[in-house]
């Protein structure tokens, strides 16, 4: 049996023996250091050591985990601004508001609800937003009930009431666009790998730790390229997954050498 563990990035499952793994920690901001590869984004002080933090996304050529923040906050900021416009238009012309009522129901509100934050700057900006937002929400109710005996009140209420919650809640995510990269360690991890020279590797969140017999293992070529820093020598299917199993990952050259 092999004691592994489970994680993923974008549709790409991985696994890594337990035994290959010094620590699992909490993801945090790191120091670049000029001349270093691409895939070392920077190193940090664990146990009064300085390691290398290899950023496994990098390693694969995926999209950066910080990095796809710059779509999706523009993106809920447009949807909450459309929000407002078919409201204003549901009242304007007794059209049906095809809008979200509930806060958790929009992509905003499915985000706010998976989210774990482990930053107080982080966590702080969050708790805001999730307060404005359910109150950004809950006027939609109020606002359609008095259009139907009084559009001039509705649309004032629009004005006094929706509309600056609309501001200051484009505000934060503007303010989380800022904080990126803290919004990411909050989510990642690093597993401090236990080789010859000890470094750090930043994934995504950990998806499960399991045991499987080596006999469901089957062999693999996946990412076995000689300049790959990331070594696979089998394949596994775990709850209807294929998970990639990782025999090694490898430090890479700094641009120097």
């Amino acid at each position: 049996m092999k004691d592994l563990i489970l994680f993923s990035i974008d549709k790409n499952n991985f696994a890594l023996e337990l035994d290959k793994i010094k620590r699992i920690v909490q993801a945090t901001q790191t120091t670049p250091v000029a001349g270093n590869a691409d895939e070392i984004e920077g190193v940090f002080t664990f146990e009064e050591n300085v390691l290398n933090v290899l950023d496994f996304r990098s390693m694969i050529g995926v999209e950066l985990y910080n990095d796809r923040y710059d779509m999706l906050f523009p993106e809920l900021k447009n949807a909450h601004e459309s929000w407002v416009n078919t409201l204003k238009q549901s009242v304007d012309d007794g059209s049906e508001f095809t809008g979200e009522l509930s806060p958790f129901d929009c992509a905003l509100g499915k985000w706010l609800g998976s989210f774990n934050a482990y930053d107080e700057t982080v966590t702080g900006i969050i708790d805001k937003l999730s307060a404005v937002h359910n109150k950004f929400h809950g006027q939609a109710s109020g606002v359609l009930n008095e259009a139907k005996t009084c559009k001039s009140c509705a649309e004032d209420m629009i004005i006094k009431n929706v509309e600056p919650l609309r501001d200051e809640l484009l505000g934060f995510l503007d303010e989380l666009l800022e904080d990126k990269q803290l919004i990411a360690n909050s989510m990642q991890k690093f597993l401090i790998i236990d080789a010859e020279k000890v470094f750090a590797v930043r994934i995504d969140e950990i998806d499960d730790i399991v045991a499987v017999s080596e006999s469901d293992i089957q062999a693999s070529e996946s990412f076995e390229e000689d300049d790959s820093l990331v070594k696979i020598n089998g394949i596994f299917e775990y709850k209807d997954k294929l998970i990639n199993l990782i025999e090694s990952i490898s430090m890479p050259q700094s641009k120097d050498q």
